[in-house]
C-alpha cells in the first residue's frame, strides 16, 4: 500500500515539472532594460539558506519567522543583475534599445541565483 502512494506522489511530481517546463517554453522571452539582457526571468529568493537551517535548529519561532520572510521576498527578475523589472523583447522600448546595442548572452549564467 505504501509503495504504491509512493509511486502515485513520484508520478505526480514529474507531471507538475514537465507540464511547468512546457508552459515556460511558450513564454516569450524578456528584456531587461537594466543590463540590456535577453532571457527568462528567474525566481530571486533573500536571504539564505544556510542561515534558515541554523534559526530552524536554534528553535521553531525564529526558524519559522525567517521562512515565512524568505517565501514573502521571492520575486522574479533578471538572471544577470536580478532587476525585477523585465519587459518583453517585442515591446517598442525593447525594440529600440535592441536595435542600439545587441542583447547580452545569458548561456553562461546559473541555473538559479539568490540575492542575499
Amino acid at each position: 500500500m505504501e509503495l504504491i502512494v509512493v509511486v502515485v506522489l513520484l508520478g505526480l511530481i514529474v507531471w507538475a515539472v514537465r507540464a511547468q517546463r512546457k508552459r515556460n517554453a511558450r513564454r516569450p522571452p524578456l528584456y531587461c532594460p537594466t543590463c540590456g539582457t535577453v532571457g527568462t526571468p528567474i525566481t530571486h529568493v533573500k536571504g539564505s539558506f544556510a542561515i534558515e537551517i541554523v534559526l530552524w535548529l536554534c528553535g521553531l519561532l525564529p526558524g519559522f519567522i525567517y521562512s515565512i520572510w524568505r517565501l514573502t521576498t521571492k520575486a522574479k527578475g533578471c538572471p544577470s543583475c536580478s532587476a525585477p523589472h523585465m519587459i518583453p523583447a517585442d515591446s517598442p522600448k525593447a525594440r529600440a534599445a535592441l536595435a542600439t546595442a545587441p542583447p547580452q548572452p545569458t548561456a553562461a549564467l546559473p541555473a538559479a541565483k539568490h540575492v542575499a
